[in-house]
């Protein structure tokens, strides 16, 4: 497990120091990459879409619901950032989709970039732990 807790702790690091932009890119493909890793260790093989992939994961039973849906949110985000020219966690609906990533926010102190972060975070912890608990490695 300390191979996956290195990485992860690597990646922490770096989506503190990117721009929105790259913090965004920088999750999805981590993410992503972590999900790819999780379902070749459960023995799917095919190339799949990242959207194919969360719900592969859930129907091999590697994710539960809330996972699946924070991973889809993510995803999402990420999708804002690669197709608009100018874009914040200010944005429009970038901020309100960052919210719906968590069941209780307090609105007066909410920061959309932190709790993007802190909830790519978890998911990626959450796909080490599973990859971990496979005996798996994680990306290249």
């Amino acid at each position: 497990m300390s191979e996956h807790i290195e990485e992860f702790a690597g990646f922490a690091e770096e989506l503190a120091e990117e721009s929105d932009r790259g913090c965004v890119v920088l999750a999805g493909a981590y993410l992503d990459a972590l999900l790819e890793a999780l379902l070749t260790a459960a023995g799917v093989t095919e190339d799949l879409s990242v959207y194919a992939r969360i719900n592969r994961a859930k129907a091999l039973r590697q994710i539960d619901d809330r996972s699946q849906q924070r991973l889809h949110l993510i995803r999402g985000v990420r999708n804002h950032f690669a197709h608009r020219v100018r874009i914040t966690f200010q944005s429009p609906g970038v901020a309100d989709e960052v919210r719906a990533l968590w069941e209780e926010h307090d609105d007066n102190s909410f920061n959309a970039r932190q709790s993007f972060i802190a909830a790519s975070w978890q998911e990626a912890l959450s796909l080490c732990r599973a990859l971990a608990n496979r005996g798996a490695s994680g990306p290249a």
